[in-house]
């Protein structure tokens, strides 16, 4: 068979084998545009992924896999560069409208209040007729843990197709989590760090790799997260 034919033939087993995962997801929540995060995680489970968490899923959307939103509507922020206000003026101040894409999902893994940076649609004030504006990226300061998020149905069904085909089905199991956890704890043991002050030892960390040349670009979040691990 020629080489042509066969990567043609390829490409439409694996279009076939993709829509069959898309079909495994529940009508009710291909019917949606818009899926929380616990019927984001029941569309990945209904696609054959298993294991997959909260936190997973964030972290898929910090490495570009997916998106995370969140309803903003007359959420109060500070847009990072300013928009016109009126004639001559210009404000920082703005207001959301709608959805908006989080620019800084490993914050959401934050235990307590966390800078979320956002773009989205933006008013420039709460009165009844505002100047409105697109594509602005802006911020707010919120406890992530009480927020509500939303994922489009059509990035979990493609996430869900890069997980099943990469043959990744999600966090670590119970066993890979301890072996990982012990290994931390001796390796940190080792160099002097604290894990029982783990923001702390961030700096240290950042320093050190920095000196290795080694490329660390892990948000605090993450490397707190690491840290902890042996202990959960």
């Amino acid at each position: 068979m020629p080489l042509s034919i066969a990567k043609l033939a390829m490409h439409k087993e694996s279009l076939s084998n993709d829509i069959k995962l898309r079909m495994k997801i529940r009508k009710e929540l291909k019917a949606l545009e818009w899926l929380t995060t616990d019927q984001a995680l029941t569309a990945l489970e209904d696609m054959g992924c298993t294991k997959v968490d909260k936190s997973y899923l964030v972290d898929h959307c910090q490495h570009g896999n997916c998106e995370v939103y969140i309803l903003a509507d007359g959420q109060r922020g500070q847009c990072i560069d300013a928009i016109p206000y009126g004639k001559d003026e210009w404000t920082y101040e703005c207001y959301g409208i709608g959805y908006q894409k989080i620019l800084s999902p490993d914050k959401l893994l934050a235990p307590s209040l966390a800078k979320l940076i956002l773009t989205g649609t933006v008013r420039n004030d709460d009165r009844p007729e505002p100047e409105v504006f697109d594509y602005i990226d802006w911020e707010i300061e919120a406890l992530p843990r009480s927020l509500k998020l939303y994922y489009k149905i059509d990035q979990i069904e493609s996430l869900g197709i890069k997980i099943i085909s990469s043959g990744k089905s999600g966090t670590l199991d119970p066993r890979e989590r301890k072996s990982a956890g012990q290994i931390i704890a001796v390796l940190a043991a080792m160099a002097g760090v604290d894990r029982s002050k783990p923001y702390a030892a961030v700096a240290a960390l950042q320093a050190a790799a920095a000196t290795e040349g080694i490329p660390f670009d892990l948000s605090p979040e993450t490397i707190v997260k690491y840290l902890e691990m042996p202990d959960k």
